[in-house]
């Protein structure tokens, strides 16, 4: 019995300090912390977060859109031939939909053979620099009002949210998603009394049982 008073305590006060935020690494040939790419969807789990990412593309419908993942990250072919394994532009518009059992604090992405600007050349204004890598983030997850960036990491600042997307809309947009970082949403102050009351009706209700 008092081990699970003990218990019931613990997870209270756990709860009650925060919780911490839990970075997923997704880089590696199996995806990092990813279970099951190379198909449409795949799942992860680690520490109290869990959920999916989904492959979708433009060209035809996302249908024969699998996950890809290398040392840099993950992306997506969308089936196309000569299609590239980073998420981009060129032959479809591809993106990956990351979905979490429940809600989340957002707190960065990261992305992989990312190149904000490149270098160009022309005998008038000799070399200059070009707009290249672009990321489109969708804080919702449901495909649509996506935000662009040109970092290499893209913080979402105070969002909660139980999704986001990652997309390339531009023929020269093409990149990975190396690693992503959440944390979960600590409960409400009348949820941890509510499980403190409970705890302590138990250890009554019991003490009575035996007096009776």
């Amino acid at each position: 019995m008092l081990s699970r008073i003990l218990a019931v305590a613990s997870t209270v006060v756990l709860i009650a300090t925060g919780a911490q935020a839990v970075t997923f690494n997704l880089t590696g040939a199996g995806g990092g912390d990813l279970s099951g790419t190379g198909s449409r969807t795949a799942t992860f789990d680690e520490d109290g977060v869990s959920g999916r990412v989904r492959a979708n593309s433009t060209y035809r419908g996302g249908r024969d859109s699998v996950i890809t993942s290398d040392r840099h990250g993950i992306g997506v072919d969308n089936g196309r031939s000569h299609d590239s394994p980073d998420i981009d532009g060129a032959n479809g518009s591809d993106w990956l939909t990351f979905t979490f059992d429940t809600a989340v604090r957002l707190v960065s992405i990261s992305f992989g053979h990312f190149d904000a600007y490149d270098l160009g050349f022309d005998w008038r204004r000799g070399l200059y620099l070009v707009d290249d890598d672009d990321a489109w983030v969708n804080v919702r997850g449901d495909g649509a009002g996506f935000t662009g960036t040109d970092r290499s990491t893209y913080y979402f600042g105070d969002v909660i949210a139980r999704g986001f997307s990652i997309r390339a809309f531009q023929r020269n947009d093409d990149f990975v998603v190396s690693s992503f970082t959440v944390a979960p949403i600590p409960l409400p102050a009348s949820a941890l009394l509510l499980i403190g009351g409970l705890a302590g009706f138990g250890v009554m209700r019991r003490r009575k049982q035996r007096m009776a």
